[in-house]
């Protein structure tokens, strides 16, 4: 973790008028932004992508996810990607095309498409077990075992990758052979609005939402005013409403991150938590969906490596974000003696160069 953790880097708590002003401007920021669907509506799969299927086991019964498959050439790893709630590997193609051009497969399984309905998690979860944690998963035999396996998740993904890591544990099970995952933007709570790290609006939030509870975030009144008194007001229009969670469902992904803390802290009293794989918090500072400070606190628990960036809820669209990632890999991937040589193959675009080069970015982690 190295000096990650230092006061440096976690800002002090602010208790004057001006910061309390600023949290109730931020109430609903969790319902607003960061949680649709990035890709164009008429964004088609590449015809190069291949799709397959994993069968996995729910207390109803077994079902069926579809699981994408973008093969490289020459392989030297196989990356399983887990995108966020409501959204897909489509979403975040920049980067699945960046890490297949520097020579990582990806296998990619998506969250289950909740409608407007709560309970979905908890079959979301048993895919991520049954995708990350089993041989029989498309992750393990779809290449050859002799590759590395990594994981890339973003979002509600990461915090119920972590559920699956103690779950694996308490049941004894084997620990999946991932060489590293590195979890984007992980969700444990709602920024803004964080039950320990803002208690006030906190509780303002979780009022509100429970009068709109089936409400989508955005449509109820309260919700446009928030949208115009920001300047925002031309997501109402420019957004798909339905990529948005209900209140109601921001409330049950929240209660997930909170019981995770719950399960980590008797796991840590228990002893079983060293029982872990390497893994690294890609948090943003600047996250409009995602606690900051509770995401360093679970990476924390995790004895996990922290690093910091200001790509909003979405890093692995910010070009230093996905190139650290890459070169990570490459370095747990190839030997020293033919790094160089793989360097060599050109993933990086000149418009990304020239993004990158202008400072347009802040990634004050990332230099």
């Amino acid at each position: 973790m190295g000096d990650l953790f230092t006061p440096s880097h976690r800002p002090e708590k602010d208790y004057s008028l001006r910061q309390l002003w600023r949290t109730l401007r931020g109430l609903p920021t969790a319902a607003m932004q960061g949680v649709s669907s990035m890709s164009p509506l008429n964004l088609r799969m590449p015809d190069d992508w291949d799709t397959t299927t994993l069968d996995y086991e729910t207390p109803h019964g077994i079902r069926r996810a579809n699981v994408t498959v973008i093969p490289a050439k020459d392989p030297l790893g196989v990356v399983g990607f887990m995108p966020g709630w409501k959204t897909s590997v489509l979403d975040k193609i920049e980067a699945i095309e960046d890490f297949r051009n520097s020579g990582y497969s990806v296998v990619s399984i998506r969250l289950v498409n909740p409608g407007l309905e709560t309970g979905s998690l908890a079959d979301s979860l048993q895919r991520i077990k049954s995708f990350g944690f089993s041989d029989d998963s498309p992750l393990y035999n779809a290449y050859s075992k002799d590759l590395p396996r990594f994981v890339v998740t973003h979002s509600t993904s990461g915090m119920l990758f972590q559920h699956a890591l103690i779950d694996a544990r308490y049941h004894g099970q084997k620990l999946p052979s991932i060489a590293h995952a590195f979890h984007t933007a992980p969700f444990f709570d709602t920024s803004g609005s964080s039950e320990e790290f803002h208690p006030l609006s906190h509780w303002l939030y979780k009022r509100h939402a429970r009068r709109h509870f089936n409400e989508l975030a955005g449509t109820p009144f309260m919700d446009r005013l928030y949208y115009y008194f920001r300047g925002i007001s031309h997501m109402l229009f420019e957004e798909d409403p339905s990529g948005r969670p209900t209140h109601g469902q921001i409330l049950e992904i929240s209660q997930y991150g909170k019981s995770y803390f719950a399960r980590k802290e008797q796991e840590i009293i228990s002893g079983c938590s060293p029982l872990t794989i390497p893994q690294t918090f890609v948090i943003s500072t600047d996250d409009s969906f995602s606690c900051p400070d509770t995401a360093e606190k679970a990476a924390l628990y995790e004895r996990a490596e922290v690093r910091f960036c200001e790509a909003q809820h979405n890093p692995l669209l910010a070009f230093p974000v996905r190139r650290w990632v890459i070169d990570r890999m490459k370095e747990l991937t190839v030997p020293a003696e033919l790094l160089r040589s793989v360097e060599d193959s050109p993933f990086i675009s000149e418009a990304d160069l020239q993004h990158a080069d202008d400072g347009a970015l802040p990634l004050h982690q990332f230099t």
